[in-house]
């Protein structure tokens, strides 16, 4: 109730489509055990410490065009020395070198 120390959440209105679908399916003798399977799946509603583990990791976050280009640039020239505030050049000389 409102009183109670637990919280109470709203079921979005995502979750509850999967629910019927699910449901439907269950009451269905045709369906496959599989497809079961995998609507039950996706009628779960993840916990709070699963979502909190997403946002804060970042997980699933969406990444901007710019942010991509620049990891794939990080993990493609590693070898290099770092990017020292945005300039191009430093990069080229190897860090190896660079430590001399």
């Amino acid at each position: 109730g409102a009183g109670s120390s637990e919280q109470v959440r709203a079921t979005s209105s995502h979750i509850r489509r999967r629910r019927r679908a699910l449901h439907k399916a269950e009451a269905d003798p045709h369906v496959s055990p599989n497809k079961l399977r995998r609507l039950r799946e996706r009628a779960t509603q993840p916990s709070f410490d699963i979502l909190r583990h997403l946002a804060e990791n970042k997980i699933g976050r969406a990444v901007s065009f710019i942010e991509r280009k620049s990891l794939w640039y990080e993990l493609r020239y590693k070898k290099y020395a770092p990017v020292f505030l945005g300039q191009v050049k430093p990069r080229m000389k190897f860090w190896t070198a660079a430590l001399e």
